[in-house]
């Protein structure tokens, strides 16, 4: 039997034994196997023809217990926290967060209507395997061998599973890397594969210490990062590749500036021969795709946002905008039915009876309006009407809605998320209301920013998400501390995965490895400055036998001459041909071209080595004083 995690890793596995080695062999995720012994061997209290649920009816059952007892807890907090008791087989969670009861009605519910969840597949199997010998010596006698996949990634309650069908056997191969296991946060415990030996006394471990994928140099750097992890065993890579280019580090003095030159560097590579699909940015949360959005949009650059909708697709982002096309337009009706949705959600009321009575009703009078939800939006709506600046608009809608106070109740990961996104919002209000365009410019620029349907694009994702891929080129973007690693990750062990998931991100590249972090971030709002990432350092790039090598006419770290924050920001008005103008990382330089475009201003700036396209508006330039640089 082979086993993997996800059905679309099953279904690769079973196509490669397929191709490869011609036999029927069982390949199965771990809850499909789970799921097939439970309708053979039921657990207690359920019958073979056990139902099982799925998130949305789980949902809608966590909420109606939440009520019944009482509980403040978002549903979807709860159903994390349960996942979470679950995977790792503890009581003491459930203890914890006072969710015991809770638990018990929950499985009562379950019981009483023959009912399982997900992560009850597991559960249960782990308990028949230990209390049913027969249905133990059943599937022991049915598979000769056992291959895991992914093994870094298992958690105590599949850890249970997998060594009661193997103990005492030696029959089972385990394949993983500890160096990536980057799933703690949902139970995975990398001490499982670390003591696998414990486990099964007779094992042999075989060390695949060959990288076939990245160069010399990006090989060597992601080695003496991963050195610095203490709870891991020593196991050099290597690779016959060549040398290959050396690794960039660049300092920018914001976001938009890092993003331009993201840009640059694609632009170059396509003008080269390489394909957009060559390309992939890199990030640890998801608020950061905005500014790649934004620029990518304005500058012609197809991309797409792997893994989820892009920043101002995101449906909390969308809920916010529906009051921002109401103050353009107070007759759309598709605004009018989502901004009543909304508040109908933050009530308690339906929130699609509520959106399609407005978007039906419109502002006309209707017996509606006596509803809370709705009574709740006409105040907020007549005060829309009143305000044009973007940041009141944000306030006024936060304030009169509770919007941000209901996204705080869910403390899921999901939850925080949202949260996170509704606030970066406002950062985004900031930075565009600084260039003194207006609402319509701003609504104009949401509709334009959307990721592409070409194969052919340019890959935005979380370094989650990018295991398990490779690019000819990566950027990992805003590399700074309390970015990454997260500011969550408090504990050592913590620390170590943030480690873990910094190294997947480097091993990502093939060819080309640019690391990018900045100066300042806008957060919530406000400009605030930062420092870089300690991973940067722990790379030792300027180590033995590192050379450091620049391109003509950039410098590998533009640390020198560091963007003066304090500096007046040059505005459209400001700019005017032969105006002497200093870049914070392509140094001095002259106006020699201007151009209107519709959506922002593209100046030519010569360099003292090149030329080149510089979009004002998002690589913002200061004044430079002395007119005898050149």
């Amino acid at each position: 039997m082979a086993v993997t995690f996800t059905n679309r890793a099953a279904g690769e596995m079973r196509e490669r034994i397929k191709n490869n080695v011609g036999e029927k062999v069982y390949v199965a995720t771990l809850h499909s196997f789970a799921a097939q012994v439970l309708r053979n061997y039921p657990p207690p209290g359920f019958t073979a023809d056990f139902r099982i649920i799925d998130e949305s009816h789980q949902y809608a059952l966590v909420n109606q217990i939440k009520k019944e007892l009482n509980q403040q807890d978002h549903p979807a907090y709860i159903i994390e926290k349960l996942t979470l008791a679950c995977n790792l087989r503890s009581r003491e969670i459930l203890e914890e967060l006072h969710l015991q009861d809770f638990y018990r009605q929950y499985c009562a519910y379950k019981r009483q209507n023959n009912a399982l969840d997900y992560d009850d597949l597991l559960l249960w199997c782990a308990f028949v395997f230990e209390k049913y010998g027969e249905a133990l010596d059943h599937y022991r006698n049915r598979f000769s061998f056992l291959l895991v996949d992914e093994y870094q990634d298992i958690n105590p309650v599949q850890h249970a599973i997998l060594k009661s069908l193997a103990r005492d056997r030696g029959n089972i191969v385990a394949v993983g890397d500890f160096d990536q296991a980057i799933y703690g946060f949902r139970g995975a415990d990398v001490n499982i594969m670390l003591n696998f030996q414990r486990d099964f006394p007779n094992c042999k471990t075989y060390f695949l210490e060959q990288n076939y994928r990245s160069t010399q140099e990006i090989v060597a750097a992601a080695n003496r990062l991963i050195r610095n992890n203490q709870n891991r065993r020593e196991k050099p890579l290597w690779t016959a590749r060549e040398a290959g280019n050396p690794i960039m580090v660049l300092s920018f003095a914001n976001a938009e500036e890092e993003a331009c030159q993201v840009v640059d560097v694609i632009r170059e590579g396509v003008q080269g021969g390489k394909k957009y699909g060559d390309f992939a940015v890199l990030y640890r949360i998801n608020i950061l795709s905005r500014v790649y959005e934004e620029v990518f949009s304005s500058l012609g650059i197809p991309y797409q946002v792997f893994g989820g909708p892009g920043f101002f697709q995101r449906n909390e982002i969308q809920n916010i905008l529906s009051f921002y096309r109401l103050c353009q337009n107070p007759e759309d009706q598709r605004a009018l039915a989502k901004a009543a949705s909304l508040v109908a959600m933050i009530h308690g009321d339906d929130p699609k009876k509520a959106g399609l009575v407005m978007g039906k009703a419109g502002r006309k009078p209707d017996p509606v309006w006596a509803d809370q939800s709705l009574h709740a939006l006409r105040p907020v709506l007549e005060k829309l009407r009143q305000l044009n600046n973007l940041e009141e608009i944000y306030d006024l809608v936060l304030d009169h809605t509770g919007y941000l106070d209901y996204l705080k109740q869910n403390r899921s990961t999901e939850g925080l998320r949202r949260l996170e996104n509704v606030e970066e919002l406002r950062s985004t209000l900031v930075q565009f209301g600084q260039t003194g365009k207006s609402l319509d410019d701003f609504l104009l620029l949401v509709d334009q920013v959307h990721a592409e349907k070409s194969l052919d694009t340019v890959k935005l994702m979380t370094s989650h998400a990018a295991k398990g891929m490779e690019f000819d080129t990566v950027f990992i973007v805003e590399a700074e501390e309390g970015m990454f690693p997260h500011y969550n990750a408090e504990t050592e062990a913590q620390q170590e995965e943030e480690r873990r998931l910094f190294y997947v991100s480097l091993t990502r590249a093939k060819n080309n490895l640019f690391i990018l972090h900045t100066r300042t971030r806008i957060s919530k709002g406000k400009t605030i400055r930062v420092t870089p990432s300690p991973f940067i350092q722990e790379l030792d790039l300027s180590g033995p036998g590192q050379e450091q090598k620049k391109k003509p006419g950039k410098r590998l770290f533009a640390h020198q001459n560091p963007f003066d924050a304090a500096a007046p920001q040059l505005r459209k008005d400001d700019v005017c041909a032969g105006l002497l103008v200093h870049h914070a990382f392509f140094g001095k330089g002259v106006i020699t071209e201007i151009r209107e475009l519709p959506h922002y201003t593209e100046l030519t700036v010569a360099f003292r080595d090149e030329t080149r396209k510089i979009i004002l508006e998002y690589a913002p330039l200061t004044c430079y004083q002395d007119p005898d640089f050149i």
